[in-house]
């Protein structure tokens, strides 16, 4: 049996409000959106391979090499879509890391601004290059991705038209 002690302990426990600071919060809503731009170039990533597969499969099918190059058209767009929502993600990151440190006075509220200039701005130089969009094009998160695929393309369109003159 449980005892009254042990009841009257876990009630304490349950009772204390869980109050968060108006900067927890904030940083959970620009945690949520770091998140969500994280999941949005994982979800690119696979649309990217699997569209581009299709377009490989079409043309192995139809033995054309010209069907094989449209491939390019989403292989260039997913990677520049994709680059956008790293840099997104990395523009998040730094408004994170800058009002991580803000502890506004008790009383004081917090505007729950989302402007990434401001965090930005108070960057340093070589950080400011890597929250450049083309930074993040040129990320090897990125080509390492892309750049592959691009070469597959063309092999695949070299391929496709070698077989079809034999």
């Amino acid at each position: 049996m449980i005892g009254l002690a042990s009841l009257q302990r876990n009630a304490a426990l349950v009772a204390i409000p869980l109050v968060m600071s108006v900067n927890e919060s904030h940083l959970q809503t620009i945690q949520s959106v770091i998140s969500r731009m994280a999941q949005n170039s994982f979800t690119l990533k696979g649309w990217a391979v699997t569209l581009i597969s299709a377009v490989f499969a079409l043309s192995a099918k139809d033995s054309n090499a010209r069907i094989a190059l449209v491939a390019y058209l989403p292989a260039v767009t997913f990677w520049m879509l994709d680059a956008y929502y790293l840099w997104q993600e990395r523009l998040f990151r730094r408004l994170f890391d800058v009002m991580r440190v803000v502890h506004p006075p008790a009383g004081d509220t917090t505007d729950f601004s989302m402007n990434v200039r401001a965090a930005v701005q108070s960057a340093s130089q070589d950080e400011r290059k890597r929250l450049t969009y083309w930074s993040s094009l040129w990320s090897i998160t990125q080509t390492g991705l892309y750049i592959p695929l691009l070469i597959a393309i063309t092999l695949m369109a070299w391929v496709i038209g070698a077989f079809r003159a034999i």
